[in-house]
């Protein structure tokens, strides 16, 4: 299972998702309209999929679309936020779906439960950092633990940045 992004052929670009068998024989491909690009795909407890995008351009920030198995859209949520890079996505314990990725330059981690209903949306500023593109995986403790490269002002080379959260997204403090 993979996604990515197509050209429509009308000069916009759609999400694509494609799911390949064991061999890397095509499946089944689906294309959604109105939205950008694909960020990431989570596979769902009951064979589906999720999928994070960007929304597309003259929309807001970014969109969950969840699928049946064969890849048809049950439905989509839109987090209304242009200023919201998608990075990854990443499955909750409860089931529900996490995205990490930034905000004006800063590691940005939205919370939805399964239904799509946001739970947690945060900012994680960690100073004058400059930050780019993020991953993430939910704790045992619930929490989440955001990756992403991070450049300080006067610095030309990138670093790792690491942050950890609570449950609630509030940032966790360094363990001591």
């Amino acid at each position: 299972m993979f996604v990515g992004s197509q050209a429509d052929g009308g000069g916009s670009t759609q999400a694509w998702l494609v799911k390949v068998d064991g061999s890397g024989a095509l499946q089944w491909e689906r294309r959604f309209p109105s939205t950008y690009a694909a960020a990431s795909v989570v596979a769902t407890d009951d064979g589906g999929f999720a999928i994070g995008a960007a929304a597309a351009p003259g929309n807001l920030g970014a969109v969950l679309l969840r699928t049946d198995a064969h890849g048809d859209e049950e439905w989509r949520r839109s987090y209304g936020d242009p200023d919201f890079n998608v990075g990854e996505m990443a499955s909750t314990l409860e089931g529900g779906f996490a995205f990490g990725g930034t905000k004006d330059s800063a590691l940005h981690l939205l919370v939805a439960d399964a239904a799509g209903n946001r739970i947690v949306e945060t900012t994680l500023d960690r100073g004058s950092l400059g930050y780019a593109g993020a991953d993430l995986v939910q704790t045992r403790d619930g929490g989440f633990a955001v990756v992403s490269t991070c450049k300080p002002p006067s610095e030309s080379n990138h670093d790792l940045c690491l942050a950890k959260t609570d449950a609630l997204g509030r940032s966790a403090p360094a363990p001591g």
